[in-house]
C-alpha cells in the first residue's frame, strides 16, 4: 500500500530516534469536521502547559495545516514536517489553545462524501508528542494502533451526509461529546448499531462473511462474559467492527475495542497476558520459517 512505501522508503519508521514523548498533555479537543472529497478540519485543542515557547505534536502526514492560531484567531508560527508539526507560542497566549486549521485524507482511514473511517488509532487531529505513526516489525506491517494514554474531553461536529456512529454519544445529527482516550468516526449507510446487555456493537450489516448480532448472539455474550467481574472487563464498553479495508489493526482503548469479531476474542486475550498492542512474531519464529524456506 501507499503507506506501506512510504514508511519504508521516505520515512523509515522503525527509526527510533524520529520519537519523542510529550512534555505536556491534552484536557480538551474542541472540533468540525467537514467531509466533502477529503476531510476539512478546524480542531482547537486545550493543553495544561501554557508556557513553553514551542509544541511538538503528531498529525498524520496527508492532512496538510494552512494556519495554527489562537482562539482569537492569532496565527502562529508553525512547521509541518511529515508527520510532525512544531507550533511556536507568542508570549501574548496564555490561553493554552492552538487551533489547527488543515484539509487532507488517509487512503486506508477514508472520509470522503460516501463514507467516513476515522479510528481513535489514526493521528487525524493533533496528538502531543513526536509519535510512531507505523510500525514494521517482526511480521507486523501498519498503523500504530496506541491511544491517546489519558482521557480527554470531546466536543466533536461532524458534517457529513452520512449516518454518523461513534464510540462516544452522537446527538443529533452530526454532534459528538464525550470523554476517551480516543475518538472513533464511522459513517456508513450500511452499519448498523445493537445493544448486547450493556455493550454497543457497531458493525457491517450487509457483509455476511463476517460474525454479526444478527447471526451470532451466542458467541458474543460469550465473549462479553468471559472477561466480567475482571480487571480487564467489558462492561459497557463499544465494539466497532470496521469494514474490511486492507488489514484493519486490532484496537483496545478504554472505552472501545475495533477488529475483526472472528479474530478480536483471540487478540484481545493475547494482549491482556502479554500487554502486547502488536501481534509480532517472534525473532526464534522468523529465523525457524527461514531455515525451513532454506530447505
Amino acid at each position: 500500500s501507499y503507506d506501506d512505501t512510504y514508511y519504508k522508503v521516505v520515512v523509515p519508521c522503525m527509526d527510533l530516534s524520529r520519537y519523542q514523548d510529550a512534555d505536556f498533555k491534552v484536557l480538551k479537543y474542541r472540533a468540525e469536521f467537514t467531509v466533502r472529497r477529503e476531510l476539512q478540519a478546524d480542531v482547537a485543542v486545550h493543553i495544561d502547559e501554557k508556557n513553553k515557547k514551542a509544541y511538538e505534536f503528531t498529525l498524520y502526514h496527508g492532512y496538510q495545516i494552512s494556519s495554527v492560531t489562537t482562539e482569537d484567531g492569532t496565527e502562529l508560527a508553525f512547521w509541518q514536517d511529515g508527520d510532525y508539526v512544531t507550533v511556536k507560542n507568542s508570549s501574548e497566549n496564555q490561553s493554552g489553545v492552538f487551533v489547527f486549521h488543515y484539509k487532507g485524507y488517509c487512503k486506508r482511514c477514508y472520509s470522503t462524501k460516501q463514507g467516513v473511517y476515522l479510528p481513535a488509532y489514526l493521528e487525524y487531529y493533533p496528538v502531543p508528542g513526536r509519535r510512531q505513526v507505523y510500525v514494521r516489525q517482526n511480521g507486523y506491517w501498519g498503523n500504530s494502533v496506541e491511544s491517546l494514554g489519558y482521557e480527554v474531553d470531546f466536543d466533536v461536529v461532524l458534517n457529513t451526509e452520512c449516518k454518523i456512529y461513534s464510540n462516544l454519544q452522537v446527538s443529533g445529527e452530526k454532534h459528538i461529546t464525550g470523554r476517551s482516550d480516543g475518538l472513533t468516526l464511522l459513517c456508513s449507510s450500511f452499519a448498523r448499531e445493537v445493544m448486547i446487555g450493556n455493550n454497543r456493537i457497531i458493525y457491517p450489516y450487509l457483509d455476511l462473511l463476517s460474525i454479526s448480532p444478527d447471526r451470532n448472539l451466542e458467541e458474543i455474550n460469550m465473549f462479553f462474559d468471559k472477561y466480567a467481574g475482571e480487571e480487564n472487563s467489558l462492561e459497557g464498553k463499544t465494539i466497532i467492527i470496521p469494514p474490511s479495508i486492507n488489514g484493519t489493526p486490532y484496537y483496545f482503548g478504554k472505552d472501545h475495542l475495533i477488529g475483526s469479531f472472528e479474530t478480536l476474542e483471540i487478540e484481545y486475550e493475547r494482549y491482556i497476558e502479554t500487554g502486547e498492542l502488536y501481534n509480532y512474531i517472534s525473532d526464534e519464529e522468523i529465523q525457524k520459517q527461514l531455515e525451513e524456506f532454506e530447505e
